[in-house]
């Protein structure tokens, strides 16, 4: 008797434990960026959107916490729809169609030859709380532009740290959008000024045409122009990172 009323006990117990433990649902978030001021003259021209690759630490789709010490923790009941690299994606190919900077914008995916070629990685998204007092959110991702013969003219890695208003998951997932609508502004502008000489030549070449050899060696010269700003740029990055490092 003494046995059974012991058992009738253990269950009562567990049985009441588990009404009072409440249910923690698990939530899926995404990315929104603001939409983009499109340009008046596009360059007559089609660019392709690499899928985003990204590191091990990544992959997974549930948030990622930059702790006191350098500590990461992945927080299981909040996370991305999808994965960061396909928001990623889809985002900055939708962000490519909205700016009209070229007149055709397509996804790799589809096995369409392009005239340029924008690839990314994403390197760091994370809700940064090393600084209790001085939460952030952390999103950089490189950018890569390549034109057809596979010549870098843009390598650039853009970085934002938007500070939380709030330490709530709605205000974390609201400043990862309003840093990456950041990056893709600064994106925009860099590309806009490598294509902005190719599309000013256009521009000349149709209201006085030339010959058909003329066009060619001036858009080899353009394209060899690029490639010489995209030397500079990569070169003054190094040497900025080897400042950095002194």
């Amino acid at each position: 008797m003494r046995t059974l009323i012991f058992i009738l006990t253990i269950v009562s117990f567990t049985l009441s434990a588990c009404k009072s433990t409440p249910y923690i649902q698990k939530k899926e978030y995404l990315l929104t960026t603001a939409h983009p001021i499109p340009v008046k003259s596009p360059l007559r021209s089609t660019i392709g959107v690499n899928n985003t690759v990204t590191s091990s630490l990544y992959q997974n789709n549930e948030f990622l916490y930059q702790l006191k010490g350098g500590k990461l923790t992945h927080d299981f009941y909040n996370a991305f729809a999808t994965s960061p690299t396909q928001i990623i994606t889809t985002a900055t190919t939708t962000w490519m169609m909205q700016s009209n900077m070229f007149t055709n914008v397509l996804s790799l995916d589809l096995g369409l030859n392009s005239d340029y070629t924008l690839k990314s990685k994403l390197i760091t998204l994370a809700a940064n709380y090393s600084n209790a007092n001085l939460p952030r959110a952390d999103i950089q991702i490189e950018y890569i532009l390549l034109n057809k013969k596979g010549a870098i003219l843009l390598d650039k890695r853009y970085s934002a740290r938007e500070p939380l208003l709030k330490k709530t998951t709605e205000s974390l997932v609201e400043a990862w959008s309003g840093g990456f609508s950041t990056i893709l502004n600064a994106l925009s502008k860099d590309i806009n000024d490598l294509t902005k000489e190719k599309k000013n030549f256009l521009v000349q070449s149709e209201q006085q045409p030339t010959a058909l050899s003329d066009t060619i060696n001036t858009d080899q010269k353009i394209e060899t122009t690029l490639e010489a700003h995209s030397f500079k740029h990569e070169t003054r990055q190094k040497f900025m990172r080897l400042e950095e490092s002194l």
